[in-house]
């Protein structure tokens, strides 16, 4: 039976996550880099989708101090985690340690 189960568990992606501070940009990408187009959102964020077959790749927060995300790193990694269909969870701790450390 457990190992019934354990076939049903979906493995997370490699989560990658850069913080450029001397321009205020934290850079978040999942599985192996790849061609990507941005689409810009409210508040320096940019979801990144995969050319070959539009899947959520990456995103981007440019200004990420400026407009305030370090206060709001709940909401914005909820917005994340919809985005790149990963636990906020996991987002929000590895931002905050790249960020913060």
């Amino acid at each position: 039976m457990a190992r019934a189960a354990a076939r049903h568990v979906r493995s997370l992606p490699i989560l990658k996550i850069i913080y450029d501070r001397p321009v205020d940009v934290v850079h978040i990408t999942i599985g192996d880099p790849e061609p990507y187009e941005g689409d810009g959102r409210p508040g320096g964020i940019e979801f990144d989708y995969s050319l070959e077959d539009d899947r959520p790749v990456g995103a981007k927060v440019i200004g990420f101090k400026r407009h305030g995300w370090l206060g709001r790193l709940d909401e914005l990694s909820a917005i994340l985690g919809g985005h790149l269909q990963l636990p906020p969870a996991m987002i929000h701790d590895a931002v905050q340690r790249k960020v913060t450390g």
